[in-house]
């Protein structure tokens, strides 16, 4: 009787790490009556930790399965939630197209919303997108409106301040504003501090990890990028954390550190990508080491970052 009583979708939503999210989310829907707003939520959540597992199919299907019940269809506010995913999911898979899509309709559906959140989340989802796409004024855009509205309405809600600020922190690092980047970063360190969101702490350090770079100041971004790769690893984001340890080996690339050493980062990446599934895309690395095994003259690994690349090539535009 008493476990019927815990809302495991609240702590799904406390934890931060995905594994155990995915776990008490799933035992939250498996408990809980399917025609319910937290439901829908929970749905979405439970189909963006999937994403960020790498697991997208599976997403889809989870998306699937909710967007054309009846409660979802007769309330614009769910409605609107289950297609920002779709739009999160199809960014992910680079079918940008689809994706603007998906988070139009949910735009449309939200300016009239009296959800004052779930619109700010959907203008801070298309800065993402367009920053994405390198349409970085657009981008700008719509992370000053969503902070501008969050201001507004006075809003305490602590992971939408966090996303907002970390999405203004990429876009700045994108123009070129890297000090202005480092202010946003750091806020949003400090609101992902007061409520243990590790994962929010790591994309910042990350967005850190790039500044700290730009500005030529190389052993604090090193510092930064570890630091996010470790917190990443640790949460099971493994996605995220290949992204980091990819940044640290172009970084040490860009600086002429010891090839060995920018060797070794690579290995472990490759591994890790190819043994556990991670969506990331190799073909700029297998170029990388192919380029750097010709120029020292070893042609025996030159001819198999050669291949690799060539097959990673033709797996990027299926």
């Amino acid at each position: 009787m008493f476990s019927a009583q815990i809302n495991y979708f609240e702590i799904a939503i406390k934890s931060f790490n995905i594994d155990t999210s995915i776990v008490y989310t799933e035992r939250f829907l498996n408990t809980e009556q399917k025609d319910s707003f937290q439901v829908v939520e929970a749905t979405c959540f439970l189909a963006n930790k999937y994403m960020d597992k790498s697991r997208y199919a599976y997403s889809e299907r989870i998306l699937n399965g909710i967007y054309l019940s009846n409660y979802v269809q007769s309330n614009n506010d769910c409605k609107a939630l289950v297609e920002m995913e779709y739009g999160n999911l199809f960014k992910y898979r680079s079918n940008y197209s689809l994706a603007l899509e998906f988070y139009l309709k949910a735009y449309e559906k939200l300016k009239y919303s009296e959800n004052h959140a779930y619109f700010i989340k959907c203008n801070i989802e298309l800065a993402e997108y367009y920053r994405k796409i390198a349409k970085h004024q657009q981008a700008k855009k719509y992370i000053i409106v969503s902070i501008n509205l969050i201001r507004e309405y006075n809003l305490k809600n602590k992971n939408l301040i966090i996303r907002a600020l970390s999405r203004a922190a990429a876009i700045e690092n994108e123009m070129n504003a890297h000090r202005k980047s480092i202010i946003y970063s750091n806020k949003s360190i400090a609101f992902a501090k007061q409520i243990q969101n590790k994962y929010a702490i790591a994309t910042s350090l990350n967005e850190l990890g790039f500044s700290y770079k730009n500005l030529q100041l190389r052993d604090t971004a090193e510092m930064f990028y570890k630091q996010a790769e470790q917190i990443w690893f640790e949460i099971g984001a493994e996605r995220e954390a290949i992204n980091a340890m990819n940044n640290r080996a172009m970084m040490y690339a860009h600086f002429g550190y010891p090839q060995q050493l920018i060797f070794g980062v690579y290995d472990s990446l490759i591994s890790m990508v190819n043994n556990n599934k991670i969506d990331f895309s190799l073909t700029s690395v297998y170029q990388y080491l192919h380029l750097e095994y010709l120029r020292v003259g070893d042609t025996t690994n030159a001819y198999k970052y050669l291949t690799d690349y060539h097959y990673s090539v033709m797996n990027d535009e299926k």
